[in-house]
């Protein structure tokens, strides 16, 4: 309505028009509209829809924490006592070492700890559905703060590619692989936020990196690539973009900070026990004999996000395949080839943008590039004794697979545009836009 009136009322109008071409038009652009509003809460809502919907179906059904769920509700209730859990769940290692061996650290159940508390039955699977609802949200609004509507829809559309292809996570949430998969999600999106300049989202990128490998060591050297690069690559494009280094210091320092809180439970346990479960949990890998090899992992990124991803394809429940068809299929689909060369596209990506100082498409690259490297190198350290963990923790390639060829594609768009700026620029007799326009084509071809 203002601009409306400054626009065919006021008489300041003319003025305005000379001194500030097409300023009307981004004060309307800005202003937000009903559209931006429902189109911004459905992109925050809708990754939790199915989840929600599942969890109260099989409440409705009399469903009741069995298994490793019961042994997640178990350790989530003594969160409260004297005996706080400051280890993470049992792990798959102890059946080959010589005392039990658990994964890092308790951050679920210190989140699961106040709804289980209030519903001993059914809390951990309200609670997890609440939870991962927030990764989820943050993700969303985080993608559209830094890219606006695109972004933050791809990002709510990716939850919903993931619920509609990994049903069995969604059917078992409270499980720790399945928990840890929306964490891993949240930090490589808040991750690559931060590496287009905003780092005040650092911290929470910290954060559910942490929760991420606390749940399952799968997810652990991809999501510290991920959140590690993202700083340096952020505070690059946060000095091309003239921003206040006060602010990179604050949220480094809050970002050290929260990882240190978050392995603060597995230190102690590591000081007051000999040895401690760090000690014995690492210490058992290197003496398991020979390991998938990195060409292996690099199977599975190909697997990924080659053609024909893995993510784009619906995996049945657990139960409907046969177990040694599911063990194959983790170990066989995908190729070396196909996974060297989406890493080295992503990382061409990266380097013609950071060259080229598009900050948003760098910041996806780099962090897509370090996840998918930590990735393969975790999947390929896996002892061939324990390949069968695959059968479940393949959900780990879901997410790096859609990072890796949103910024192919990404990288494509980017490529086409500035040959259409050339080819427009030709026809123009040059000029500055020729000018950028062929500049921009020769350093993405350098690049290549």
């Amino acid at each position: 309505m203002i601009v409306e009136v400054i626009g065919s009322e006021c008489t300041v109008a003319p003025a305005m028009a000379k001194v500030a071409p097409g300023a009307a038009d981004k004060i309307r652009e800005a202003m937000p509209g009903p559209f931006a509003f429902v189109a911004r809460l459905l992109a925050l809502l809708a990754p939790a829809v199915p989840l929600a919907t599942t969890a109260g179906f099989e409440i409705g059904r009399g469903w009741r924490p069995t298994s490793d769920d019961a042994a997640i509700a178990w350790r989530a209730y003594d969160v409260f006592s004297s005996h706080a859990p400051l280890l993470g769940a049992y792990n798959d290692a102890t059946t080959s070492a010589a005392h039990p061996v658990f994964d890092v650290g308790p951050l679920q159940y210190y989140l699961l700890a106040v709804p289980d508390r209030i519903d001993p039955v059914h809390g951990i699977l309200w609670g997890s559905v609440l939870i991962v609802a927030m990764f989820a949200g943050l993700s969303v609004e985080a993608a559209w703060r830094a890219g606006g509507l695109f972004a933050g829809m791809a990002v709510s559309v990716g939850y919903l590619v993931l619920a509609a292809t990994q049903t069995p996570v969604v059917l078992n949430l409270p499980w720790n692989p399945n928990f840890g998969l929306y964490a891993f999600s949240a930090a490589l999106v808040l991750a690559a936020v931060t590496a287009s300049g905003r780092t005040a989202w650092w911290p929470l990128a910290v954060f559910t990196g942490c929760i991420a490998l606390d749940c399952h060591l799968i997810f652990g050297a991809a999501a510290a690539g991920a959140v590690a690069i993202s700083i340096p690559v952020g505070l690059l494009a946060r000095r091309r973009q003239d921003q206040a280094w006060r602010g990179f210091f604050v949220s480094l320092a809050a970002g050290i900070a929260t990882g240190v809180l978050c392995l603060l439970p597995s230190l102690i346990e590591q000081l007051a026990d000999r040895p401690g479960n760090l000690t014995a949990l690492f210490g058992h890998f290197s003496h398991q004999g020979r390991s998938r090899g990195l060409s292996s992992g690099l199977q599975s990124i190909g697997r990924a996000a080659g053609i024909w991803p893995a993510w784009t394809h619906p995996v049945p429940p657990v139960g409907t395949v046969p177990l040694d068809e599911r063990f194959w299929a983790a170990l066989t689909l995908g190729s070396t080839a196909s996974g060297v060369t989406v890493i080295a596209l992503a990382i061409v990506v990266a380097i013609a943008a950071l060259v080229t100082r598009r900050s948003g498409l760098a910041g996806l690259a780099c962090v897509a590039a370090a996840s998918g490297l930590g990735l393969a190198w975790t999947m390929g350290a896996v002892p061939i004794a324990q390949t069968a963990i695959l059968t479940y923790a393949d959900i780990a390639l879901w997410p790096v697979g859609m990072a890796l060829d949103l910024t192919i594609v990404w990288g494509v768009v980017e490529l086409m545009r500035a040959l259409g700026g050339a080819r427009a620029g030709a026809r123009s007799h040059g000029g500055k836009r020729a000018h950028g326009g062929k500049r921009a084509l020769g350093v993405v071809a350098a690049a290549a």
